[in-house]
């Protein structure tokens, strides 16, 4: 099976392709702006789908759950 990237290196390739900052992506997720920099810098390994989820739909793409 193909490996896939960090999730942060794609949520971060993903914010940078719709041109938003961290707080812009945070604010229109609902979410704070630490959550997503500690995803982008792969320091938080832990977090919810609900969170992920929030993210995804703000960038147009569907979380895949194995």
């Amino acid at each position: 099976m193909e490996q896939l990237p960090p999730v942060g290196e794609n949520l971060k390739r993903l914010r940078k392709k719709a041109s938003l900052t961290q707080q812009e992506l945070a604010n229109r997720a609902n979410l704070s702006t630490s959550v997503v920099f500690q995803l982008e810098q792969g320091k938080n390994e832990n977090t919810g789908l609900a969170t992920l989820v929030a993210l995804a739909r703000v960038l147009g793409v569907v979380v895949l759950h194995t």
